[in-house]
């Protein structure tokens, strides 16, 4: 059955109702883990008489709220256009679609802040990977190109996509390469970094191990699984729409909100995993904090960002000793 948008699939009705029903889904969890990682950062400022909330780590902070607010409205947009297609409109939605098209000003509007959410969950992701390799620019290099050419790629399609024609199809030859080079190199960010990621965590990992003084695997797997619903999510979104799929626009209006909750659930993973390991052991929770938020505890001086890379140094010093 062919949808208004083109493609092959689902009907632009059924692909509406789940979107809408699954993004909300997860929005819901979106909202907890926001609230969540939010809390862990304020129990995270420095702990002295004069702390304030300028202690809070604001680069996490700030992109945490932005993501949040970025998906509250496309949430709030698609709510919109589901009760003028499904409920207001005379024709339905199929015939909503057709006399909206995709270059109204709330479509538009609702795709730049999709790529906006997108733009920052890779920048997460080469942020983390920075820190964890103790502030290597060049590992970070190819994926910083690759994100300015998935910024270039989303312009592109940003500008194609609206000044598309009602009775052409977003699949179409015409409006196909930008989308999918936009999908192509935010795929290939997150699941290089989070390889990467998962890789020096393992290192760490294997030297702690032989010096009986902590482990990374809790925190290898909070990042690993993380980076891979991430990239799990952009796989099935790049899949559906080489295949012309109508259950594209389901898998785009969800990972809306999923790449919000990743980065907020990293945090708060972590986070209140260190709640309960700093019962135990104080090292521990140090190669935590500088593995994921670059922080170190108070017996060692830094910003409010830290050096990731101490736990090696620290790991070569106690191995020195011994």
């Amino acid at each position: 059955m062919a949808v208004p948008l083109g493609g092959t699939g689902l009907s632009y009705a059924s692909s509406a109702f789940l979107a809408i029903i699954l993004e909300t889904l997860f929005y819901g969890l979106f909202l907890f883990m926001f609230i969540t990682s939010t809390f862990v950062l304020y129990r995270k400022r420095p702990r002295n008489p004069t702390a304030s909330l300028a202690k809070i780590n604001l680069p996490l902070l700030s992109i945490s709220s932005a993501m949040f607010i970025f998906g509250t409205i496309h949430l709030a947009m698609d709510a919109y256009r589901a009760m003028e297609s499904f409920v207001y409109y005379p024709g339905g939605a199929f015939a909503y679609l057709i006399a909206t098209g995709t270059n109204t000003p709330l479509y538009v509007s609702k795709n730049v802040l999709y790529h906006a959410q997108t733009f920052l969950g890779d920048m997460f992701m080469i942020y983390r990977l920075y820190k964890v390799w103790g502030g290597n620019k060049l590992i970070c290099l190819p994926f910083i190109l690759c994100f300015i050419a998935s910024i270039a790629a989303g312009a592109g399609a940003l500008a194609t996509q609206t000044l598309r024609k009602p009775s052409q199809s977003i699949f179409s030859s015409a409006l196909h390469d930008w989308p999918l080079a936009f999908l192509v190199m935010t795929l290939v960010v997150n699941a290089g970094c989070t390889a990467l990621i998962a890789y020096r965590a393992w290192v760490v990992n294997c030297e702690t191990k032989l010096l009986n003084v902590g482990t990374h695997v809790h925190v290898a797997v909070i990042m690993l699984e993380s980076g891979l619903l991430y990239t799990i999510a952009s796989v099935i979104q790049l899949a559906l729409y080489m295949n012309s799929s109508g259950a594209y626009k389901i898998a785009q209006d969800t990972l809306m909100q999923i790449i919000g909750l990743i980065f907020c659930g990293i945090i708060a993973s972590v986070g209140l995993g260190l709640s309960d390991t700093t019962k135990h052991t104080t090292n521990k929770s140090t190669k935590t904090s500088a593995l994921v938020f670059g922080t170190h505890s108070s017996r060692v001086p830094t910003d409010s960002l830290g050096d990731p890379d101490s736990t090696i140094e620290q790991v070569d010093v106690e191995k020195g000793q011994a």
